[in-house]
Protein backbone atom coordinates (compact mmCIF):
# COMPACT_ATOMS: atom_id res chain seq x y z
CA UNK A 1 0.00 0.00 0.00
CA UNK A 2 1.58 3.48 -0.98
CA UNK A 3 -0.14 7.00 -1.24
CA UNK A 4 -0.26 6.53 -5.14
CA UNK A 5 -2.06 9.16 -7.32
CA UNK A 6 -5.78 8.29 -7.19
CA UNK A 7 -8.30 9.79 -9.23
CA UNK A 8 -10.86 8.47 -6.80
CA UNK A 9 -8.97 9.97 -3.59
CA UNK A 10 -7.96 12.85 -5.22
CA UNK A 11 -11.73 13.54 -5.64
CA UNK A 12 -12.26 12.90 -2.15
CA UNK A 13 -9.27 14.85 -0.69
CA UNK A 14 -11.17 17.60 -2.83
CA UNK A 15 -14.60 17.11 -1.26
CA UNK A 16 -12.88 16.68 2.09
CA UNK A 17 -11.70 20.26 1.54
CA UNK A 18 -15.11 21.74 0.72
CA UNK A 19 -16.45 19.96 3.86
CA UNK A 20 -18.73 17.63 1.43
CA UNK A 21 -18.53 15.10 3.47
CA UNK A 22 -21.15 12.31 2.22
CA UNK A 23 -19.21 12.58 -1.28
CA UNK A 24 -15.46 12.56 -0.09
CA UNK A 25 -16.67 9.36 2.12
CA UNK A 26 -18.41 7.45 -0.79
CA UNK A 27 -15.36 8.26 -2.96
CA UNK A 28 -13.24 6.74 0.12
CA UNK A 29 -15.64 3.73 0.11
CA UNK A 30 -15.24 2.96 -3.31
CA UNK A 31 -11.29 3.14 -3.28
CA UNK A 32 -11.60 0.67 -0.50
CA UNK A 33 -14.04 -1.81 -2.13
CA UNK A 34 -11.30 -1.65 -5.48
CA UNK A 35 -8.26 -1.92 -2.77
CA UNK A 36 -9.30 -2.97 0.72
CA UNK A 37 -5.22 -1.92 1.57
CA UNK A 38 -5.59 1.77 0.54
CA UNK A 39 -3.47 3.71 2.95
CA UNK A 40 -4.39 7.19 1.55
CA UNK A 41 -8.09 6.04 1.91
CA UNK A 42 -7.88 5.51 5.75
CA UNK A 43 -6.24 8.33 6.01
CA UNK A 44 -9.16 10.79 4.52
CA UNK A 45 -11.80 8.61 6.16
CA UNK A 46 -9.22 9.59 9.13
CA UNK A 47 -9.65 13.40 8.84
CA UNK A 48 -13.25 13.06 7.83
CA UNK A 49 -14.26 11.44 11.00
CA UNK A 50 -12.19 13.92 13.08
CA UNK A 51 -14.00 16.54 11.95
CA UNK A 52 -16.77 15.28 13.13
CA UNK A 53 -15.49 14.70 16.67
CA UNK A 54 -14.67 11.26 16.36
CA UNK A 55 -11.49 11.36 17.85
CA UNK A 56 -11.42 7.06 18.95
CA UNK A 57 -12.45 6.11 15.15
CA UNK A 58 -10.30 8.67 13.75
CA UNK A 59 -7.06 7.62 15.51
CA UNK A 60 -8.04 4.09 14.29
CA UNK A 61 -8.08 5.48 10.77
CA UNK A 62 -4.76 6.68 10.93
CA UNK A 63 -3.73 3.75 13.04
CA UNK A 64 -4.53 1.63 9.56
CA UNK A 65 -3.13 3.95 7.39
CA UNK A 66 0.14 3.71 9.18
CA UNK A 67 -0.08 0.25 9.04
CA UNK A 68 -0.73 -0.02 5.43
CA UNK A 69 1.67 2.63 4.11
CA UNK A 70 4.03 2.49 6.97
CA UNK A 71 5.38 5.83 8.89
CA UNK A 72 4.19 9.28 7.02
CA UNK A 73 4.78 12.79 8.91
CA UNK A 74 1.26 13.97 7.87
CA UNK A 75 -0.70 10.73 9.25
CA UNK A 76 1.47 10.51 12.36
CA UNK A 77 0.41 14.51 12.94
CA UNK A 78 -3.02 13.82 12.30
CA UNK A 79 -3.14 10.74 14.87
CA UNK A 80 -1.35 12.91 17.11
CA UNK A 81 -4.16 15.90 17.31
CA UNK A 82 -6.98 12.98 17.46
CA UNK A 83 -4.82 11.88 20.47
CA UNK A 84 -4.60 14.89 22.04
CA UNK A 85 -8.47 15.95 21.72
CA UNK A 86 -9.18 12.47 23.15
CA UNK A 87 -6.57 13.70 26.10
CA UNK A 88 -8.73 16.71 26.10
CA UNK A 89 -12.05 15.39 26.32
CA UNK A 90 -11.07 12.68 29.37
CA UNK A 91 -9.52 15.33 31.81
CA UNK A 92 -13.08 17.59 30.68
CA UNK A 93 -14.47 14.81 32.09
CA UNK A 94 -12.58 14.31 34.99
Amino acid sequence: GTFAKSGLLDAAAAHLARKAYRDAHGLCMQALQQDPATPRAFYLLGILTADHDNHAKAVDLFARALTLGGPRADVLAQKARSEIALLRREDAVR
